[in-house]
C-alpha cells in the first residue's frame, strides 16, 4: 500500500535527520573498505551520497562525496584517501548536529599536515624541523634522495609536502621529485641562478626557497605551499569530473544514435528510451549506453553464414526437362 503521507516541510525534515543519522554509519563503511583496499565499494558508496545529498541541501557533501567517486573510478589509492578526509570535513560541516562528540575530538587530535625534509645539511634540517614542530607540523627528515625514498617505501608515509635540497649527493632533489608520485613538494636552493628556479617551477614545485633560510621565512612559505598544493589537487579533480562527464556524454549521444537507426525514431524519443531503460533497471545513463554500443558492435562483428551450395542445387529447377 502506497504511503498517502504528504512531503510536508516535517516530513523532509525527518527525511533529512534520518539521511544525517546514517552519515557516520555511511563514512564508516567507506572507512572500511578503504583499509580493505576495496575501492569499487567505496566508489558505489560516494555515488549514493553525491547523489541524495543535494536532496538535503548537503552541498559540500555532495560535491566531496563527487570527488571521492572520480578519484575511486581512477583507481588512485592516494587521492581516495585525501578525498574520504574531505568527506568528513563536509559531513562535519553541513551536518554537525550528528558529530558533537566526534568534532570536538578532531580539533583535539586531528594529524597537522606531515612535512618530510629532504637535505645532506643536518645543523639545517634539524633547525628547519624544531621550527615546523614548534609551529604544530609533524615533521620526517632525510639526509638523502634514498633515505626519503626509503622512508616512503617502507614507512609507508605520504607527506602533505616534501622540501626538498635541489643538490645532495647521489640524486638531487628534482630527480627525487620525478620519484614522489603526487606528493606536492618545493625546492630549496643555495643558488641564485634563476634558470634553477625556472626548471623548478616547469617541473611542478608548488615552492622555492633561497640558503639560507630562517623559520620567520620558512612557515608562511610551507603554508603558501600547501595551499597551493591543495588547489592543484581541486582543479585535477575537476578536470577528471568534466573529463569523465565529456566521456559519457559522448557514449550516451553515440547510444541515441544507435536507437533512432534501429527504430526510426527522432533524437528526443530515443533519449527518453534510453533513460527509461536507465531507470527500470536502476542503473547509471553512461552504464546503459555503454552496454548497447558493446552489443551494437558485436551484432556489427557478426557475419551471416554463405549459403550451402549444395543444398541451393538440391532445390534448384531442373532446366533441362
Amino acid at each position: 500500500m502506497i504511503d498517502p503521507t504528504p512531503l510536508t516541510s516535517k516530513r523532509v525534515a525527518e527525511l533529512r535527520a534520518a539521511f544525517a543519522n546514517a552519515l557516520p554509519g555511511r563514512l564508516q563503511q567507506i572507512h572500511d573498505a578503504l583499509q580493505r583496499g576495496d575501492l569499487s565499494s567505496v566508489q558505489a558508496i560516494a555515488h549514493t551520497l553525491s547523489g541524495s545529498s543535494a536532496t538535503f541541501g548537503c552541498r559540500r557533501i555532495g560535491s566531496a562525496a563527487a570527488i571521492l567517486e572520480d578519484v575511486c573510478r581512477a583507481n588512485d589509492v592516494a587521492a581516495s584517501l585525501r578525498a574520504y578526509d574531505a568527506l568528513g570535513a563536509a559531513a562535519e560541516a553541513d551536518v554537525p548536529q550528528v558529530f558533537p562528540a566526534h568534532e570536538d575530538e578532531a580539533h583535539a587530535t586531528a594529524p597537522s599536515p606531515l612535512v618530510l625534509l629532504v637535505d645532506d645539511d643536518t645543523l639545517l634540517v634539524g633547525m628547519l624541523a624544531h621550527a615546523l614542530e614548534a609551529a604544530g607540523f609533524r615533521v620526517a627528515t632525510a639526509g638523502s634522495a634514498k633515505e626519503a625514498l626509503a622512508f616512503l617505501h617502507f614507512d609507508h608515509l605520504q607527506p602533505d609536502l616534501a622540501v626538498l635540497d635541489i643538490a645532495m649527493p647521489g640524486m638531487s632533489g628534482l630527480e627525487l621529485a620525478g620519484q614522489l608520485g603526487d606528493v606536492p613538494y618545493m625546492i630549496l636552493s643555495a643558488s641564485r641562478d634563476a634558470e634553477i628556479a625556472t626548471q623548478a617551477a616547469q617541473a611542478g614545485a608548488v615552492g622555492f626557497l633561497l640558503k639560507p633560510i630562517t623559520p620567520a621565512q620558512l612557515l608562511p612559505a610551507v603554508r603558501a605551499a600547501l595551499a597551493r598544493a591543495a588547489d592543484i589537487y581541486e582543479l585535477r579533480a575537476a578536470e577528471q569530473r568534466l573529463t569523465q562527464a565529456l566521456h559519457e556524454g559522448r557514449e550516451t549521444g553515440m547510444a541515441v544514435g544507435v536507437l533512432m537507426e534501429r527504430y526510426r525514431i527522432d533524437r528526443h524519443g530515443a533519449l527518453r528510451m534510453l533513460r527509461s531503460h536507465a531507470r527500470s533497471s536502476q542503473r547509471k545513463l553512461n552504464d546503459v549506453a555503454t552496454e548497447l554500443l558493446q552489443a551494437s558492435e558485436t551484432l556489427n562483428a557478426l557475419t551471416p553464414p554463405k549459403p550451402d551450395q549444395s543444398v541451393i542445387r538440391a532445390h534448384a529447377p531442373d532446366r533441362r526437362k
